[in-house]
């Protein structure tokens, strides 16, 4: 009795460890231990976030696979107790000195990405919009900007050329603010006036030499707000810190001390990484998977020519999918996976009939945050994995969206810095990320940082992003299910990118209406 009594309060324990985990990621206030945590927000990319906080606070080598097949935190604690996972090496973190002072040579990805945005000024730089109430000053907001940079040491390098290659190099955060002159009294108006400016900030050439500036456009106030546009480039931030930096630029006008980050102990762990050969072994999966690879054409006639490496505005088109978002959800539901992964499945369905091919490479996001320790980092991660999907005539579309999850699953399993590696290993170019897909649930361009009775809204303003892929498409669960596909003009005309999301709906509808239909008679 007393050691059921034990075990069972072992067991309590461990969900009140893996509750404090999920609150903190999914934002609740508490959770049922019973409930599915994929019906209260989890997906892909928090899962990846559990697995390594798990990790790092537990000790314990859960793995993400696992979470999926038990979703509950009951159900997960009872394996943990049962000793079903290894616990985690007391030397699995370990890291060359934080605090070293030589320069921190920039990894072989990234010296391709600072030659990129010294060539081409549009290149890389990436924003976001925020609503902050009226009462705040000028000053008190450029104030808080740049304390804000003062807190991430992102904002602090520079890139340099010697004789003995590129080196980071160290220097003071800049930030630029220019006051609008924006006479119009409604908030679309001036969100639009906005937008035209953040555009010519984004086209002009990056001083790689110096910090990445911060650069921000402030709007007059109206409707009781005032518009702050904040421009930064990828060199020092990606879209996951963004939604950090507007957490802690809330807090700093709140008149809290948010935690500083340390990209550079992320550099070390790179530098680890390559000098034990971990890198190399995870590098050399990707390969073993993708050596045989084609990469995704999807305008022959576009993409046989001779076409720079540029990263210009893209073209863009929206297409409301809604009629088929409540099915989604249904059979996700019914499967036990996410929305994403139905999605997934749907979208290289459609990929691999409109190229004729059961074969397709797909470019998913993931956090890009190899270990715990880095989720809160501010700086450039690569966000981005390749996923090998293999679309048999014969399989049923539940088998190819199960698949689908498990070549998901195990990529997260196997992180490495930076999709043109793999694709440069595994095929000896950098085309087999031709194609991006996401599904916008995480990362919600509308998501409300809440300090005490000053909300600081952050939205995306309107217009075209630049765009690396041929195509990227991101579909929203946000109010329906609504498709954004954003293509290159010079490599996918515009004819292509909509007959491919026609072919999209075609195939959301059917499979979600017959999930065990096969592949061959879609």
């Amino acid at each position: 009795m007393a050691s059921a009594t034990t075990g069972t309060q072992a067991v309590r324990d461990t969900v009140s460890l893996l509750s404090g985990i999920w609150c903190d990621i999914l934002g609740r206030g508490a959770l049922n231990p019973t409930d599915s945590l994929l019906d209260q927000g989890a997906d892909s990319l928090a899962v990846a976030r559990a697995v390594a906080r798990v990790k790092a606070e537990m000790k314990v080598a859960i793995t993400a696979r696992a979470m999926f097949e038990t979703p509950t935190l009951d159900a997960l604690a009872r394996r943990i107790v049962e000793g079903e996972f290894h616990a985690v090496p007391a030397g699995d973190s370990a890291v060359l000195p934080a605090h070293s002072t030589r320069p921190t040579s920039p990894q072989d990805w990234m010296l391709r990405f600072i030659k990129r945005a010294e060539t081409n000024p549009p290149y890389g730089w990436v924003q976001i919009c925020l609503e902050v109430p009226a009462h705040f000053s000028r000053a008190t907001i450029l104030d808080a900007v740049e304390a804000l940079a003062d807190l991430h040491d992102a904002f602090t390098f520079g890139y340099a050329e010697t004789s003995d290659g590129w080196v980071a190099t160290r220097g003071r955060p800049s930030v630029e603010l220019t006051d609008l002159d924006i006479r119009t009294a409604s908030v679309a108006g001036m969100r639009a006036a906005l937008a035209e400016a953040v555009r010519a900030d984004i086209d002009r050439t990056l001083p790689i030499a110096e910090p990445p500036p911060v650069v921000l456009r402030l709007a007059p106030a109206t409707g009781g707000v005032r518009l702050l546009a904040m421009t930064c480039h990828h060199l020092a931030v990606d879209a996951w810190s963004f939604k950090r930096m507007a957490g802690d630029l809330a807090g700093l006008l709140a008149g809290h001390e948010p935690l500083s980050s340390s990209y550079q102990e992320f550099m070390d762990w790179q530098e680890f990484q390559r000098a034990t050969g971990a890198h190399a072994e995870q590098l050399a999966w990707w390969a073993s998977g993708l050596h045989d690879a084609l990469p995704v054409v999807l305008d022959p006639e576009t993409r046989d020519r001779h076409v720079p490496d540029v990263h210009g505005p893209a073209a863009v088109l929206g297409t409301d999918l809604s009629a088929h978002a409540e099915a989604v959800l249904a059979l996700s539901n019914a499967r036990r996976w996410t929305p994403f992964n139905t999605l997934l499945a749907s979208f290289a369905l459609a990929l691999g009939r409109h190229v004729g091919r059961d074969d397709v490479v797909i470019s998913v996001p993931t956090a890009g945050r190899p270990e715990a320790r880095f989720e809160n980092v501010v700086g450039y991660f690569a966000n981005s994995m390749l996923l090998r999907i293999h679309l048999d005539p014969r399989e049923r579309f539940v088998d190819i969206a199960r698949a689908a999850q498990e070549v998901y699953l195990d990529g997260i399993e196997h992180p490495v810095p930076h999709w043109d590696e793999v694709s440069r290993e595994s095929i000896g170019s950098e085309d087999l990320g031709l194609v991006k897909f996401e599904v916008d649930q995480v990362n919600d361009p509308s998501t409300v940082q809440h300090v005490p009775s000053r909300p600081l809204r952050l939205t995306s303003l309107a217009g075209p992003r630049p765009s690396r892929p041929d195509l990227a498409v991101t579909l929203s669960l946000r109010d329906g299910l609504h498709a954004r596909v954003a293509h290159r003009p010079e490599t996918v005309r515009g004819a292509i990118a909509q007959a491919l999301t026609g072919r999209l709906g075609e195939v959301l509808e059917r499979a979600s209406r017959e999930p065990t239909i096969r592949v061959g008679e879609l």
